[in-house]
């Protein structure tokens, strides 16, 4: 999977006011009878990176200002378009910050967002690339690591744990006892971070795909948030930069509109949500989808039949499921108290990144019975596209960034290219290539 100047749109992203670690209160009323009557106010206004100079937003947003890649192989130019739109999609947001009353010193006093990537279904943070040098992740850190505030070019990755209740830092290929806690041992000048959702299954097993993809999204935003908090807490900044793949578009949504649940692990469903909804706390400064399954995949009704019993987040990641339908404001998800509930209104910027094989372009498509859609191998074009997933409830702060963006051929590529069909990463099975898979 690959993606344009990600880099730039993170680093002007970056900019955010840092906050101290004690959290501000927000309150929100919810009225589940019907979407409109939703009512949301914050204890303080959130400080979101609002430049006041527009040069500064439009700068990378410019085909003038954007770096150029000259790509020959179809795996280097898909891998520079999605690498340089999330650089400049974090550039977009603003990198820079006020420092926070009463913070420590630190090695890398420049307040710039952290950075959080979040992995899809049977992904682990692996996915990304093996190490912080490595892969997609990899390359948008080392173009970060020139840029001021993001000198500590480390990955940390983090999980939640169910057994103290805890956020950690992982260091192995499984949970263990010794991991050491995130808040106290993470560097306040740490910038790059990665999740790795929990199977709620014990600590040999804990990061098992299987496992994993049996926990609801609704407790994946769960630990999202946790994760989040602790992020913020030991970098003194108050929100983060969300890159999710895939299903991981879903799980940060969840939690960005008020569908996560503390009452975890939801293993089937329908949740328990009524009561126990996790609060978004406005410590998400922008969420960029990578092929994001924002409105499921047509593929997930296949996975139904072909791995019995079917996991529950193959359920979810069919285009009708009740966590689909209330993310896309299209039906309240109805929990299993039988109680009606609707999500919150975008409180940050989304962008989606769209790739798919432009010789293909007249599938079923996720949000309709309409024949004119593309796909990735995996995700069709409306799904990944967060203005048709939510074009039932349109919002100002979501938008688009596809091969129109960009110099062609962008993010569409020829399902007979060679360099696709003889690349194992992009194999998915047998029968289909895709350019879906993060390694792609």
């Amino acid at each position: 999977m690959q993606v344009p100047d990600l880099g730039l749109l993170i680093a002007f992203s970056a900019d955010v006011t840092k906050t101290s670690a004690v959290k501000t209160n927000n309150t929100r009323k919810i009225t589940n009878d019907r979407r409109g009557s939703q009512t949301k106010s914050c204890s303080t206004p959130r400080t979101a990176c609002e430049s006041s100079d527009p040069t500064l937003r439009l700068l990378s947003a410019s085909p003038h200002q954007a770096p150029h890649h000259t790509t020959i192989k179809r795996t280097v130019e898909l891998f520079h378009f999605n690498f340089r739109s999330i650089i400049t999609l974090i550039f977009l947001l603003c990198a820079y910050a006020a420092s926070a009353v009463g913070q420590p010193t630190c090695s890398n006093p420049i307040p710039t967002r952290p950075i959080l990537f979040v992995h899809g279904i049977w992904e682990d943070s692996s996915a990304w690339g093996a190490d912080s040098a490595s892969g997609l992740r990899g390359d948008i850190i080392s173009a970060l690591s020139a840029q001021p505030g993001y000198s500590n070019p480390s990955n940390i990755d983090l999980y939640y744990s169910n057994i103290d209740n805890n956020v950690h830092i992982s260091t192995g290929p499984s949970a263990s006892s010794s991991d050491l806690l995130a808040v106290g041992n993470i560097p306040c000048d740490a910038r790059f971070f990665s999740i790795r959702f929990f199977g709620w299954s014990g600590l040999t097993t804990a990061f098992d795909p299987s496992a994993v993809a049996g926990i609801s999204v609704i407790t994946k935003a769960f630990e999202l948030s946790q994760v989040i908090k602790a992020i913020t807490a030991s970098t003194y900044v108050k929100d983060v930069i969300v890159v999710a793949h895939s299903l991981g578009a879903l799980d940060s949504r969840a939690y960005l509109e008020g569908l996560g649940s503390s009452i975890v692990p939801c293993t089937a469903t329908p949740c328990w949500i009524e009561g126990n909804q996790v609060p978004y706390t406005n410590d998400i400064a922008e969420i960029i989808t990578v092929d994001g399954a924002n409105a499921g995949a047509n593929a997930a009704y296949l996975g139904l039949f072909l791995s019995p019993p079917p996991q529950l987040n193959v359920e979810e990641l069919t285009p009708n499921s009740a966590v689909i339908q209330a993310l896309n404001y299209i039906a309240p998800y109805k929990d299993s108290t039988q109680s009606y509930i609707w999500p919150y209104d975008v409180q940050a910027p989304v962008v989606a990144l769209v790739s798919y094989f432009r010789d293909q372009t007249n599938l079923l498509c996720a949000t309709s019975f309409s024949f004119s859609c593309g796909s990735d191998g995996a995700v069709q074009t409306d799904s990944q596209s967060i203005v048709q997933a939510l074009q039932n409830h349109p919002m100002s702060n979501i938008s688009d960034l596809n091969a129109s963006w960009n110099e062609p051929p962008g993010n569409t590529y020829m399902s007979n290219d060679t360099t696709i069909v003889n690349d194992s990463y992009c194999q998915m099975n047998v029968l289909t290539d895709v350019i879906h898979l993060l390694p792609c």
